[in-house]
């Protein structure tokens, strides 16, 4: 037989015997509490819900606080909480029912903690259970070698990609940008004449070609030139 295999018919031998020693001894506390709410007043048919209800929540905050535990204090607290005031509330129950039981031939002393081994082996039982269960689950296998960088192919359109870096690469400078030429005077009057001609007006030809509006204005004055030669040959 092999190792894991051994290891799992362990663990399957611990659960069945913590689980039947669980079960037995909730029923003896089950018993012992169901009895003690009879005595308490609470109708013998219902008896059973109460102490279904004491030791069953010692069963459910176990298994809580076990599956919690790597969850922090903060998640876990509410847990160990209820599982102490279960495990407090059945024991006392146990021991009072076993001394009001008693015809007195036993010091009482010795009745109550017979009545105590009860709740405490199934507070006992069930946290052995679950923490059983939780470190039988087979754990992941490692590889049987490891991969190397050999081992690993890259698809052609990767390799294609990259260059290999070149043995002793020598240090370029950042190549200044282009100065981008600018439009000269003549293109942009020319250009403001074309909009003009459109129905432009000076604002709108000037926000077109990024200019001042006087400065469109002073492009569409008369020359003053050809205004003094004209009133000269008006003279004459």
């Amino acid at each position: 037989m092999s190792r894991p295999a051994g290891r799992r018919w362990v663990a399957i031998v611990a659960i069945l015997g913590t689980a039947a020693i669980g079960v037995g001894a909730f029923w003896l506390s089950f018993r012992a509490l169901s009895d003690l709410a009879s005595r308490a007043g609470i109708p013998g048919e219902l008896g059973w819900v109460w102490a279904a209800i004491v030791d069953g929540v010692i069963v459910t905050s176990t298994v809580a606080a076990v599956a919690l535990d790597k969850a922090g204090w903060r998640a876990v607290w509410f847990a160990w909480l209820l599982l102490a005031l279960s495990a407090a509330v059945s024991v006392v129950a146990n021991v009072v029912h076993a001394i009001l039981s008693t015809d007195g031939s036993i010091d009482a002393i010795l009745v109550g903690a017979i009545a105590a081994v009860p709740p405490l082996v199934l507070l006992a039982m069930t946290h052995l259970t679950v923490v059983v269960v939780r470190h039988a689950r087979p754990a992941a296998e490692p590889l049987a070698e490891p991969l190397r960088e050999a081992d690993i192919q890259l698809p052609d359109f990767l390799i294609q990609g990259f260059d290999a870096p070149s043995a002793s690469p020598s240090p370029t400078r950042p190549r200044r940008p282009k100065a981008i030429a600018l439009p000269s005077t003549a293109d942009l009057r020319s250009r403001a004449e074309v909009l003009r001609a459109g129905g432009l007006s000076n604002s709108q030809i000037a926000r077109e070609l990024g200019v001042h509006k006087s400065t469109v204005g002073r492009w569409f004055l008369p020359d003053t030139s050809e205004v003094s030669d004209t009133e000269e040959d008006n003279d004459e």
